[in-house]
């Protein structure tokens, strides 16, 4: 679960050389070793926000869960977090955060599958004008590889999420409310459109911290879900039930925990005798099936043979998914060491950078900027001198 709904990057502004610095006082302005150090502190910042390398496509590692991003530029197909920098940096992206069985797009037909109207060249499926892949350049078929059959699109891909008329014009720079991701269907879906947050209710029914994990509604009243639906209610699952005539109040089946002893511990163990609920709670749960899992939810699962065979639907429930996230190794010290004294010096320095890094400097760069210019723009207005002070 992530509180964090999915999200939009824009390609980083080139700063303006021309553009006019305000007024500064000659005796008791700042250094250029504070402005070094602040600069220092706002890399640090942007690497702990963006804390991955992306100098890797993960085409090559085939369908795995990993961190997607959909390029609405080139058509809607979906890339690993490596090409969303190196190869689409100044393209409009939507992250999708993790998804399973998924292969990067970028360098396949797929990455453009919903421009049908775009010239293509002959036998290709590819747009005239299409890129191979930058990061797989060096490879046999230098960054151009055949469509991803085993790929799934939903309408995320297109930036639309959640099952209400706002998520179809998602826009996260004006989206203020909480979402949550739904461990089958993975779609996102707002509070205020589960069952967390009824009409009548001033706040959640749970906390985020009560539980991990969400099962939508949609997901759970598919046939094939007859499985998680036993489940529903038990210790971990939990299920919120909106008032009868003799209970005015909400109330939530199943415990947060299985500390209560209702269940064994989970183990891989196989059982000879079956432990599953006989039956569902959930046909006389009136609205909406929300399920919300807590991070044990796991121990409530019967390990018999058969119900390890009935779980090969659902996978993911039964054993936690591995996950590819890019590596985490960076040298910020480099970065202290690459500084020039002319606007012009520096960006032939970062034009010789591999994208990645030039996009990330260039975007630190732009940060330390905006914040200094914002800082000093009431002394320059007012033709005030800077002290230090204002300045520390």
């Amino acid at each position: 679960m992530s509180e964090a709904g999915p999200s939009s990057s824009s390609p980083p502004v080139l700063p303006d050389p021309n553009k006019e610095a305000p007024l500064l006082d000659a005796e008791r302005g700042f250094t250029a070793q504070d402005l070094i150090e602040q600069q220092e502190r706002l890399e640090a910042q942007a690497n702990e926000a963006i804390p991955f390398r992306f100098d890797e496509c993960t085409f090559a590692r085939g369908y795995i869960r990993q961190p997607v991003f959909a390029c609405k530029t080139c058509g809607h197909g979906g890339i690993c977090a490596g090409c969303s920098v190196a190869c689409h940096g100044d393209h409009e992206l939507v992250e999708l955060f993790h998804r399973r069985h998924f292969r990067c797009d970028c360098g396949t037909p797929n990455l453009y599958r919903l421009c049908p109207d775009t010239p293509h060249k002959r036998d290709t499926g590819y747009p005239a004008d299409a890129r191979p892949c930058q990061l797989r350049s060096k490879d046999v078929n230098k960054g151009w590889d055949v469509p991803n059959d085993e790929n799934v699109y939903t309408h995320n891909f297109e930036g639309a999420f959640c099952r209400c008329e706002r998520g179809k014009t998602y826009d996260p720079d004006t989206e203020d409310e909480v979402m949550y991701q739904c461990l089958v269907c993975e779609d996102w879906f707002h509070e205020s459109c589960l069952s967390l947050r009824p009409s009548t209710q001033s706040k959640p029914l749970l906390t985020t911290s009560q539980f991990d994990v969400l099962l939508c509604d949609a997901c759970m009243r598919q046939p094939s879900a007859w499985l998680l639906r036993r489940y529903a209610g038990q210790p971990g699952w939990l299920v919120p039930v909106p008032p009868k005539d003799d209970d005015p109040s909400w109330r939530t089946l199943g415990s947060t925990s299985s500390d209560d002893n209702a269940t064994e511990p989970m183990t891989k163990r196989r059982r000879t005798e079956c432990s599953k609920p006989a039956s569902s709670v959930l046909g006389s749960v009136p609205g909406r099936w929300d399920v919300y899992l807590t991070h044990q939810f796991r121990d409530a699962l019967c390990r018999c043979e058969a119900c390890a065979k009935a779980w090969e639907s659902y996978p993911y429930v039964w054993d936690e998914e591995e996950t590819y996230d890019p590596p985490m190794d960076r040298d910020d010290s480099a970065s202290a060491t690459s500084t020039s004294s002319t606007y012009e010096r520096g960006m032939a320095m970062l034009s010789q950078l591999p994208r990645p890094q030039m996009l990330e400097s260039l975007r630190a760069y732009q940060e330390l900027r905006d914040a200094l210019f914002e800082h000093l723009r009431p002394y320059a207005e007012s033709h005030e001198p800077v002290s230090e002070e204002a300045i520390m």
